[in-house]
């Protein structure tokens, strides 16, 4: 079996919409999104996607980071 063939694969090329990789990786997702559903139920699995995506939005944007510098420099003691 020939495995060179997978490094040559461009990984940003291999995961855009229309691609077998990203259609596998939106259909677990909405296993998992739908057995959450059948599970817990539906508000509180639109809570935990809710609470999720908010997640997803500090961890991208790197507010966290920008918020920690501002308060820091904020209230810090005087020397």
């Amino acid at each position: 079996m020939d495995f060179d063939k997978f490094d040559k694969i461009d990984k940003k090329e291999a995961f855009k919409p229309g691609t077998n990789l990203y259609a596998l990786v939106c259909a677990v997702v909405g296993f998992a999104i739908a057995l959450l559903a059948l599970i817990i139920g539906f508000w509180k699995t639109l809570l935990l996607v809710a609470f999720f995506v908010v997640g997803w939005f500090i961890g991208k944007t790197g507010i966290v980071q920008k918020l920690t510098a501002y308060f820091a420099e904020r209230y810090r003691e005087p020397r």
